[in-house]
């Protein structure tokens, strides 16, 4: 009986879960014992039929192991651009949304509480059309690139759309995340005037409440509707904390709510 049907299986399985490497490995192991089975059940010791079938099962084995961590990294590659922007780097809104689900269910089971932070990058289309496409996209990549910096690295930085981005904060109560905040909108603002353009930048947060599990999308939502009524109110002064919006109304609501 031939080897190969439950050869095959196993090369396969190891190609797709392991990686490019240990797949083809495994491809060579497969071909060399079942090169060594058959030549030890032929009566003919022919060299030219022994090679011949010694790169037939090179390739039956080698072939379906590296199309298949062809497909493998294929699909890894669309999963992350499912959840990772490829302009900046920064995670996608659907990224931002399974970490933030995962976290919840962290601090659901483990305690600690969960903040997120959204930021706009007001004005974006008057820059635009003042100085073009192309500055204004370097200013935004700029802008992205300082709220990366300004966030720790077990943070999550996300970009919800062309002007706004979020941050994930883990483990960060709401005093905290006031703090951030605060400080993001002033190092943000500072950089902006960096560019010599009219621009500000809004800056809302919101904390999930202890001892209730919400769901992702709601959370983010709440966050994104505090930094949009903030942001409708316009600057309280020339130099902001740019548009720091309440810990209170969310966490109120939101028990409110419960």
């Amino acid at each position: 009986m031939r080897a190969e049907p439950f050869y095959l299986p196993a090369v396969l399985a190891l190609a797709w879960y392991c990686g490019r490497r240990d797949g083809l490995i495994a491809a060579v192991g497969a071909t060399v014992v079942a090169s060594v089975a058959e030549f030890a059940t032929r009566v003919t010791t022919d060299i030219g039929i022994l090679s011949w079938n010694f790169v037939a099962h090179a390739v039956l084995f080698a072939l379906p192991a590296w199309l298949v961590c062809e497909l493998r990294a294929q699909q890894r590659r669309l999963a992350r651009l499912d959840t990772t922007d490829a302009a900046t780097g920064l995670a996608t809104r659907h990224g931002l949304i399974q970490a933030l689900a995962e976290e919840l269910v962290r601090t659901e089971r483990l305690g600690g509480e969960t903040s997120v932070i959204c930021i706009s990058l007001n004005a974006l289309p008057r820059l635009v059309a003042e100085h073009g496409r192309e500055h204004a996209r370097t200013v935004q990549l700029g802008f992205c690139e300082a709220v990366r910096l300004s966030a720790r690295r077990i943070d999550t930085v996300a970009r919800l759309a062309d002007d706004e981005f979020a941050l994930l904060l883990r483990g960060t109560d709401s005093s905290a995340a006031a703090g951030v905040a605060d400080k993001l909108a002033h190092s943000l603002t500072d950089w902006l005037l960096t560019q010599g353009h009219d621009l500000t930048c809004s800056v809302g947060f919101t904390t999930a409440p202890r001892g209730r599990l919400l769901d992702a999308d709601t959370l983010l939502a709440r966050a994104v509707a505090h930094l949009y009524e903030r942001r409708s109110a316009g600057p309280t002064s020339q130099r902001p904390p740019a548009s720091v919006s309440s810990p209170v109304a969310p966490a109120t609501s939101a028990r409110e709510s419960a």
